[in-house]
């Protein structure tokens, strides 16, 4: 499962990602933190062009349409194992 949050206004996406494994008849639990400095498009195309890179801003990846902006990201999931599961001290 994971989380994510946005900080619009330092620009930072900050994802918490839990995942479990089963080893033996319990399971084990490994958290993880991501932050990820966002930025626009057209900032990033003048960086670039500023230290001699040919850049051109694209809205189609093949056949894939791209969003302009920050995509959103799909809603965190909230139960992977029966919530009992999650009560047993193990996890």
């Amino acid at each position: 499962m994971f989380e994510k949050s946005e900080d619009r206004e330092r620009e930072i996406l900050t994802r918490r990602i839990i995942s479990l494994r089963q080893v033996g008849e319990h399971y084990r639990r490994n958290d993880e933190v991501h932050h990820q400095q966002l930025y626009k498009a057209a900032y990033l195309a003048a960086e670039l062009r500023k230290i001699g890179f040919q850049v051109e801003i694209m809205r189609r990846y093949g056949s894939y349409n791209l969003r302009s902006g920050t995509p959103p990201l799909p809603e965190p999931v909230q139960h992977l194992l029966p919530e009992n599961q999650y009560d047993n001290g193990v996890i």
